[in-house]
């Protein structure tokens, strides 16, 4: 697995590589930090008064708040996107800039709708399971019968099962169909599943070594979040951190794919 052999140093400080590391990471890590407390800070005069006046305005604003989060997000998804497709094209030493804001926001929405379809089937799973919980609890405190008991143990399997879908999905599914993407430039070829399970069968180690980086670098920041006044700030910036550091690890395995050659003709 060439991705096991990339130097570590090389990966922790891919952040900051470049001498303008600030114009890249340090932006994109004060998006993170202050677009929230500048939409709450500006909107609490407005959500007192929606109060004061209607409900309705309220269900207004509250909309209109959630589609302003929304966008951020696309922006900042599609930025690493993009530098994941850096990435793949050997430029991982170009981090994306901070402008063409159209281009990023156009990558984040089209990243959104290939992630929507396979993780809205995992969370349908896991909703299912947790109504047979919820429906084995509500018998068993009413009959205390052996068919409550079964259905809670089932729901509890499957509850367990579905969050293994969705790591599956967040972990290998997904990336697979942003290499698509990227590589074809159409959402609709992204949900191939010929192709999608092609990358997944020679790539799976890759994407697992990806996932238990993720685990530890969380775990760390977790636990370094814990410091009194400064933990919020660390678990901001070190969660910016990590995407860097999952964004050139994904874009190496990238690099791994075209190299199979698996989708020539």
């Amino acid at each position: 697995m060439e991705i096991i052999k990339t130097q570590l140093e090389d990966i922790l400080k891919f952040p900051f590589k470049e001498k303008d590391w600030f114009s890249t990471f340090g932006v994109y890590v004060i998006i993170g930090i202050i677009a929230g407390p500048i939409v709450i800070i500006i909107t609490i005069p407005i959500i007192i008064l929606a109060l004061a006046v209607t409900p309705f305005l309220l269900a207004i604003f509250t909309i209109l708040l959630f589609a302003l989060f929304f966008i951020v997000n696309l922006y900042l998804q599609g930025y690493i996107l993009e530098m994941i497709n850096n990435v793949k094209q050997k430029k991982e030493a170009e981090k994306p800039k901070h402008k063409d804001i159209n281009i990023k926001l156009k990558l984040g929405l089209d990243k959104f709708i290939i992630s929507i379809g396979p993780i809205f089937l995992g969370l349908i799973l896991l909703a299912i399971s947790i109504a047979i919980i919820l429906y084995g609890v509500f018998l068993f405190e009413e009959t205390a019968s052996t068919l409550a008991i079964l259905l809670i143990v089932l729901g509890s399997f499957k509850a367990f099962f579905s969050i293994l879908v969705l790591i599956f999905i967040s972990t290998m599914i997904i990336p697979s169909m942003l290499y698509l993407y990227l590589n074809t430039n159409s959402i609709a070829k992204s949900y191939c599943s010929k192709n999608i399970w092609l990358i997944i069968k020679n790539m799976w180690k890759e994407f697992l070594v990806v996932y238990a980086v993720s685990i530890v670098l969380t775990m760390i920041i977790s636990a370094l979040g814990q410091m009194p006044c400064i933990g919020i700030f660390i678990l901001m910036i070190g969660t910016a951190y990590t995407t860097f550091i999952i964004a050139f690890l994904v874009g190496r395995i990238f690099v791994q794919i075209d190299k199979l050659k698996l989708f020539q003709g």
